[in-house]
């Protein structure tokens, strides 16, 4: 532990620093203050705030003279910080001793069913009061909380517990966090499945304590059993590219129909593409009927006359080729429709599949330019409130928090957001 002596050595230094680079105050503070300790991830937020304002600058949406009033409020803030420091900001928190034990909150969201290949996002949280636990959260048949002993200090992992190999786990969170009144502290991992079955997930909570003098880990354990299944098939459109051609050819010999009886035509039709069968069917007995005679008629021989045939032929087959024509148009343009039109990620009109997924894939990377990128290019889309809500908390700006409220004043996070530019 550092001394009350040493203590103001380093706040001289530092407040000399931030007169001459806030680059080399942050990065002397961040080298000596302890992630532990709160004031650490002040310093963080400074430090995105510099780093957003120099974006700023070199993207043209900053001045000069914009610039540098932030680079003053950035300083100001610095000096505040630097100030608040006390000794006690050096000293790692302890674990509270077994007869002083804290009740507290676990809450975790582990889809029950999960699709071969496709990562879903898992999340753990802690806290010590309820109403913190469920904060900036949906709450789903997929989420569980139930009340556990906490310490100050805490670790979370998830683990494939399976001999062979169901899930393939990442994180950017750090295995150990430490809990903070009236507020969660949460860990995120990332779980595509390898394999189809029901397997165990391990969920593995450690309650750090000092017992007799010494740091002891307690583990807790859940098993959560997950289905895992294969990928949904791809359904047919339902209607496609008709493609129907009709040629007709007279027919080498023509067969005799006895005098008062009608003649029928013989035209031959031939289907190409991939036009539907029964209206190829339902055409055909259409435009080819076949004279029958009755029981005892006879069958003359004799040649039918050439302008009565004609004129049949005409026009039958001019009704035929009509038919097929309007058959033809109609199966064409419901194909347009249920192809080119709704098809979930076409380029033109996206469908709400094609949004969602890269949604999934947006909160899977998890970083600010995604974001931006969603929210810009889907911005009537109901992820985007998500996406703007995400990168508001991740950046701590309040430029994101007044957005926020400006495109959703009747949000689910205007109350969050609301509160948030109160306390700054």
């Amino acid at each position: 532990m550092i001394s009350e002596a040493q203590l103001l050595e380093w706040k001289k230094e530092w407040r000399r620093l931030v007169a001459d680079s806030i680059a080399k105050a942050l990065e002397a503070m961040e080298e000596m203050v302890p992630a532990f300790s709160p004031k650490s991830k002040l310093l963080v937020n400074l430090r995105a705030r510099l780093n957003e304002a120099n974006r700023g600058r070199i993207a043209g949406t900053l001045s000069n003279e914009q610039l540098q009033l932030e680079y003053n409020r950035i300083r100001m803030s610095l000096l505040e910080t630097i100030d608040a420091l006390t000794t006690d900001d050096f000293r790692q928190p302890m674990a509270q001793p077994p007869g002083n034990r804290k009740k507290g909150y676990l809450l975790h969201k582990i889809p029950p069913q999960m699709q071969v290949e496709k990562e879903e996002e898992c999340i753990i949280r802690l806290a010590y009061e309820q109403a913190a636990i469920v904060q900036d959260i949906e709450l789903s048949e997929e989420v569980e909380v139930k009340q556990i002993t906490v310490s100050k200090i805490m670790q979370a992992e998830l683990i494939d517990p399976n001999a062979e190999p169901a899930f393939a786990i990442r994180t950017y969170s750090d295995e150990e966090q430490f809990l903070q009144e009236e507020e969660y502290t949460e860990w995120k991992f990332w779980v595509k499945p390898l394999r189809e079955g029901t397997f165990n997930l391990l969920l593995k909570i450690s309650v750090v304590e000092v017992v007799e003098g010494k740091e002891r880990t307690r583990n807790l354990t859940w098993e959560e059993k997950v289905q895992i299944i294969t990928e949904t098939p791809q359904l047919e459109p339902a209607f496609k590219e008709s493609g129907v051609n009709l040629a007709y050819q007279p027919a080498e010999a023509e067969p005799f129909s006895p005098p008062g009886a009608e003649e029928e035509p013989r035209v031959s039709p031939r289907i190409t593409g991939s036009g539907k069968k029964e209206v190829a069917s339902r055409l055909e007995e259409m435009i080819q009927p076949t004279y029958r005679p009755g029981p005892g008629a006879p069958v003359p021989r004799a040649e039918p006359s050439a302008p009565r045939r004609s004129r049949i032929n005409i026009r039958r087959l001019s009704i035929a080729a009509t038919v097929l024509v309007v058959v033809g148009v109609a199966l064409s343009q419901l194909h347009f429709f249920t192809t080119e039109q709704t098809t979930p990620g076409d380029v033109r009109n996206p469908g709400p599949v094609a949004i969602e997924k890269e949604w999934e894939d947006t909160r899977a990377r998890n970083d600010e330019k995604s974001l931006e990128d969603f929210i810009e290019k889907y911005p009537d889309s109901e992820q985007a409130e998500e996406a703007l809500w995400e990168l508001a908390r991740k950046t701590g700006e309040q430029r994101y928090y007044k957005q926020y409220l400006e495109q959703y004043p009747k949000g689910k996070y205007v109350e969050e957001a609301q509160k948030f530019l109160g306390r700054n």
